[in-house]
């Protein structure tokens, strides 16, 4: 009924040591199972993090709703509050302190329930020319495009969690990067890209000392979310990226692309789906993850107007069997199903779908610069 109370001696140890790995909150539905009451606790007694499903029981240190209600989603109007918490978690994280490791599992429990839920998957705010408001949105932002797009792409729950935890860490290396490097406005000098580009090694190096917390996935995307299936980036010369590697550089590029930075504003979502789809053609990403990107943001629904390789316009009447081969009309009204062989392509998005997760912004005018 909202009242406060104090707790009895033994549930007053059992959130004392919930707090000590990090997780500050609790909710217990009325009539919790008596199962998930013991498991809870007794994980605690032993030190562990607790299940974040067991029926009933919801933990954290964002905040937390009722248990029988929607998970916490990422507030589209509000961010700041999950974001002020993201950075506290990566500088814990970048600390090697393991009450990070709890709170970092609470802010991917809430993004993923937001997106099994269908919420809005992105955090868009204008002005963001900080490293701290940059980076912390963009690891929010990272984190539930690879949670959609890891389930888009048939993982489990599980799997699509732990992938989306390490997209949220991915960057967690430039915790420890000069600020004036990070939110210089010109281009980077050698030395000022070679610190950069030590981000990467410097954040995997972080998240290997608490591996035994949070997994061995971790620091690999850390350290391999800026190489591509084709053996370029960095660093160099460790061989094809981890495919959860692959699958969280897909998101990252896609939002720094659609995010202002100190040296340009945010391209619009047909402009970044371009680049994205030319990325993967190249062999830069992985081409089937982007496509399955687009399907998971309805990038190329209905009423998207994309131009075919042909040189023709067109628009996207139906859905096909695949996100990057649907039926469009183009602009002579020839109906063109690309699924078929031997039809054009896309090659490029002149405006997503009125429907898409991303749809804003296309009418704004294409700021330029090249992408990060």
């Amino acid at each position: 009924d909202g009242a406060t109370v104090d707790p009895p001696p033994g549930l007053r140890e059992a959130l004392e040591a919930q707090a000590r790995i990090g997780w500050d909150a609790v909710h217990f539905a009325p009539r919790t199972p008596a199962q998930a009451l013991q498991a809870w606790a007794e994980a605690l007694a032993r030190g562990e993090t607790p299940s974040g499903r067991l029926e009933g029981i919801r933990m954290g240190s964002v905040a937390v709703g009722a248990a029988s209600g929607p998970a916490p989603g990422i507030p589209a109007a509000e961010p700041a509050p999950l974001t002020e918490e993201v950075a506290t978690v990566l500088a814990l994280l970048a600390a090697r302190r393991h009450d990070g490791v709890g709170r970092a599992r609470e802010i991917v429990g809430a993004i993923a329930g937001e997106v099994a839920g269908g919420g809005g998957l992105l955090v868009r705010a204008a002005g963001l020319k900080a490293h701290d408001d940059y980076t912390h949105t963009h690891a929010l932002n990272v984190c539930a495009l690879a949670a959609a797009l890891a389930r888009a792409l048939g993982a489990p729950r599980e799997t699509a969690d732990r992938i989306a935890l390490a997209a949220l860490c991915h960057d967690v290396g430039k915790e420890r990067i000069r600020p004036e490097v990070l939110n210089k406005e010109g281009p980077l000098d050698p030395a000022e890209r070679a610190e950069m580009e030590r981000h990467p090694a410097i954040g995997a190096a972080l998240l290997v000392d608490l591996a035994d917390r949070m997994g061995p996935l971790l620091p690999v995307v850390a350290y391999q979310h800026h190489q591509a299936p084709d053996g370029s980036g960095y660093p160099a010369g460790t061989g094809r990226p981890h495919p959860a590697s692959q699958l969280v550089a897909v998101c990252d590029v896609y939002d720094a692309l659609r995010t202002a930075r100190p040296y340009r504003g945010p391209l619009p979502p047909g402009r970044a789906a371009t680049i994205l789809l030319d990325l993967g053609r190249q062999g830069k990403l992985r081409l089937d993850y982007v496509e399955a990107l687009f399907g998971a943001l309805g990038t190329l629904g209905p009423g998207a107007r994309v131009q075919l390789d042909t040189g023709e316009g067109g628009r996207v009447e139906e859905p096909g069997p695949a996100p990057l081969h649907p039926v469009v009309v183009t602009d002579a009204g020839q109906e063109v199903d690309l699924s078929r062989e031997g039809e054009p392509r896309i090659a490029a998005v002149e405006r997503v779908a009125p429907a898409s997760h991303d749809a804003g912004g296309d009418g704004a005018e294409n700021p330029g610069g090249e992408p990060p």
